[in-house]
């Protein structure tokens, strides 16, 4: 059947509510606002659905319209099993209700006569939204008995509709796991024994950048850079250098790269040297973690602590800027046997067995006073 021009400006109008909408719980509780007028409903309510650690509803993360508290907890705690919409629901269907002989069924059992009815809910059109084959949420509207069933054209209009509500989810769950990282990498940053820090994605765009990085790279605009959250590109000479790392690292089989980069900020016209490294993400992509300050020097009393005399403690801090040590003993006119065995009894009594183990003890103690 088909639809309207007012079901078409409904699903506009809807559409736009959920792109623009920033947060998980904005964008369902502005949807469930528009969906009254929409589609004539008294009540609904907005679940949304986890894939980990199994598929399933997430009975903690609810919004509703309409629908008194008392009965949410007792469809959490009991009702739900009941509830025969859940048979349908992560069966690949976008909008499901119950036909005339289904619903006369139903309505003889106790989550209809002891659940539904005290709430003077009697049809029910729930909305499954999906994003790439994955369930992102479930949406319910509830209209009494003496209103009419949803009608085909509903059906249609809610079809159309979760296409947009879908998309504009799918964009706040992918923004509220961004601002996680965020929030993880600022909380721990502050501890590490860098003077800033950035990363960089597979393209070489910052994807995170401290606020000590900001102010060193963007100088005067680095305060609305942290106001506005907008990151910006890096300083051609410093994207360069990443640039050449970053190949040379995806030709490397060792999984953490990293290297020693100096050059010209950009801005301040002031030389800098960053620690760089190579994280991969996932199997295709890679992260560059760019760090810059003394980490050895603030390192130096944990290094001490450990036991290691002046010379490993030089061979230790060459090994952290990436010197092989072919070229540790050229530095130090020592053999390269002779850093081996400086290396043997480093490993030892730094408890690690291999160069990156090391490189990760040393960068990441912390400044002991």
């Amino acid at each position: 059947m088909g639809m309207a021009s007012k079901d078409l400006q409904d699903i506009v109008e809807i559409g736009r509510i959920a792109l623009e909408c920033d947060g998980l719980v904005e964008i369902r509780r502005e949807v469930l606002k528009c969906l009254k007028s929409a589609f004539g409903i008294e009540k609904s309510n907005f679940w949304m659905f986890r894939q980990y650690p199994y598929p399933h509803i997430d009975l903690n993360d609810v919004v509703y319209d309409d629908i008194e508290d008392e009965f949410i907890t007792r469809y959490v705690r009991y009702y739900r099993k009941m509830d025969p919409y859940n048979r349908v629901i992560g069966a690949n269907r976008s909008v499901c209700s119950l036909n005339s002989e289904e619903l006369k069924g139903f309505t003889k059992g106790e989550y209809y006569n002891d659940f539904l009815s005290p709430q003077k809910i009697h049809h029910q059109l729930s909305v499954c939204l999906w994003a790439h084959g994955k369930l992102l949420a479930v949406l319910g509207m509830y209209r009494p008995k003496c209103s009419r069933p949803f009608s085909a054209r509903e059906h249609s209009k809610a079809q159309a509709m979760a296409k947009y509500v879908s998309a504009g989810l799918e964009r706040a769950i992918l923004n509220q796991k961004v601002r996680k990282v965020e929030d993880v990498i600022n909380a721990v940053c502050p501890d590490l024994p860098y003077n800033w820090v950035i990363v960089l994605d597979e393209c070489l765009e910052p994807i995170y950048a401290s606020g000590e990085a900001l102010k060193a790279l963007l100088g005067g605009e680095a305060q609305a850079a942290q106001e506005t959250g907008a990151y910006f590109p890096l300083p051609e000479a410093l994207r360069a250098k990443c640039r050449e790392f970053s190949e040379a690292a995806r030709k490397s089989t060792d999984p953490m790269s990293q290297a020693v980069i100096t050059c010209d900020n950009g801005v301040c016209g002031q030389g800098i040297s960053a620690n760089i490294r190579s994280v991969r993400s996932s199997e295709d992509s890679r992260l560059l973690f760019i760090v810059v300050g003394d980490a050895r020097a603030k390192s130096s009393e944990a290094l001490k602590k450990s036991g290691l005399s002046r010379r490993e403690m030089e061979i230790a801090g060459l090994i952290c800027d990436g010197l092989k040590n072919r070229e540790i003993g050229e530095k130090l006119f020592i053999s390269e046997y002779t850093v081996e065995n400086h290396l043997r009894s480093i490993y030892q009594k730094m408890d690690v067995s291999n160069r990156t183990s090391l490189v990760n003890r040393i960068t990441f103690a912390r400044n002991e006073r």
